[in-house]
C-alpha cells in the first residue's frame, strides 16, 4: 500500500493529466494546470525531487565506469522532446560539458515513463515519489543518489475568477503542501 505522501506526490505528478483529461474546461482560457516555469500569477505548489535511476542491469552494463561518462553514453529515458532533466544531470556530473546519450526513448506518461526506465529501456531523471518503493524492491538502482534533480512545481491558472478551477486549485496546493518539498 503507498504511503499517503506517495500517493498524493502521484496525485502532484499527475495533476496536469487529471485537469486536462478529468476537468477540461469547455475554454481553454478557463483552463488549469501545473507547470515548472515561475511567471506572473501563477501559484508556487513546492519542489518535486527527481533522482536518476536506472534498472539493474542497465547499470551492469552502461555504469562500470566513471560515472560522469554513463549517462552520456548509456541510452536515456526522456518524457518528451522537452524534457532537459536528464541533459541537466549529465551537464552537471560533467562539469558542464555535453548532455544525455543521443540515444533516447520518449514516453509521454508518467506511468509508462517509469516502467521504461524500470524495464532497462535506458536511465532516467524519476520523480522520487515514483521511485522509492522500486528503489526499496531493488528494481531501480540510484547511480549518483548524493545528486538529485529539484524542479520548482507551480499552479497556472487562465480564468482566476472560476469557482471550479479555485477548488481543484485549493485541493491542489493542499495535497502540494504534504508531498512536495518547500
Amino acid at each position: 500500500m503507498a504511503l499517503p505522501s506517495e500517493r498524493a506526490g502521484r496525485a502532484i505528478s499527475a495533476c496536469g493529466t487529471a485537469v486536462a483529461g478529468l476537468l477540461r474546461p469547455r475554454r481553454s482560457a478557463e483552463g488549469g494546470g501545473r507547470s515548472s516555469s515561475r511567471r506572473p500569477g501563477r501559484r508556487p505548489l513546492g519542489r518535486m525531487r527527481y533522482v536518476a535511476a536506472a534498472s539493474p542491469g542497465l547499470v551492469d552494463r552502461h555504469f562500470g565506469g566513471p560515472l560522469g561518462d554513463a549517462p552520456a553514453k548509456a541510452p536515456v529515458v526522456t518524457f518528451d522532446r522537452r524534457d532537459s532533466y536528464q541533459d541537466r544531470f549529465a551537464r552537471e556530473l560533467r562539469g558542464g560539458a555535453g548532455g544525455a546519450s543521443p540515444a533516447r526513448h520518449a514516453i509521454p506518461t508518467s506511468e509508462g515513463f517509469v516502467g521504461a526506465v524500470t524495464l532497462g529501456l535506458g536511465w532516467g531523471m524519476v520523480p522520487e515519489v515514483q521511485a522509492g518503493p522500486l528503489l526499496r524492491a531493488g528494481r531501480l538502482i540510484q547511480p549518483a543518489p548524493e545528486r538529485p534533480v529539484d524542479a520548482p512545481l507551480y499552479w497556472q491558472q487562465c480564468k482566476p475568477d472560476s469557482p471550479a478551477l479555485a477548488a481543484v486549485a485549493d485541493a491542489v496546493t493542499t495535497a502540494a503542501a504534504e508531498a512536495l518539498r518547500s
